[in-house]
């Protein structure tokens, strides 16, 4: 049997015995559980998260929460789109891909990095400086520090959103002539 659930708080849910459905499987978003009386409780063979007691409000609020390393690498996104989100795009499981640039000179290096779908429509951009001595660094290291970024952000983005990121991810690279 399937039934929905509805929400009395942030810590309390209860099924709604009005929507019983005979189902012949389990829905991807479903959870199966142990039926009692007049409560229930997920099978012990599911991984139960811990639920967030006080949502934050919005991402940049999450990432300042987040260990200084991450935020250094991910703190300066920027949302792109005009129209759909990444969020549509994670959500519809469209592919995602990842393009990055890394750079170095005598005094200066940093990486940057953008999220599109697979057309070219960019969603999320991003920059990062480059973490270490000036002098240790080559343009390759940035490279690989904006590609970390670009990963970074599309995961704490999907903890964010509480979304599991199941849309195939490719990474573009520019193989010069």
């Amino acid at each position: 049997m399937s039934y929905f659930a509805n929400k009395v708080d942030y810590e309390c849910i209860k099924i709604n015995m009005d929507s019983q459905t005979k189902i012949e499987k389990l829905q991807e978003d479903g959870i199966p559980v142990l039926l009692e009386i007049d409560n229930f409780k997920p099978f012990n063979k599911l991984k139960v998260t811990s639920c967030i007691l006080s949502p934050l409000s919005t991402l940049p609020k999450h990432i300042n929460t987040l260990p200084r390393w991450s935020q250094t690498l991910i703190r300066n996104y920027r949302d792109e789109a005009l129209g759909p989100s990444l969020l549509k795009l994670i959500q519809t499981k469209s592919e995602i891909t990842i393009a990055s640039n890394g750079s170095k000179s005598n005094s200066e290096s940093g990486g940057a990095w953008i999220i599109s779908d697979s057309s070219g429509n960019i969603f999320t951009s991003g920059s990062n400086p480059d973490f270490g001595s000036i002098t240790s660094i080559n343009s390759h290291r940035s490279e690989i520090y904006a590609v970390l970024s670009a990963l970074l952000f599309l995961h704490k983005y999907c903890r964010y959103f509480m979304l599991r990121l199941s849309s195939p991810v490719k990474y573009f690279q520019k193989i010069p002539p």
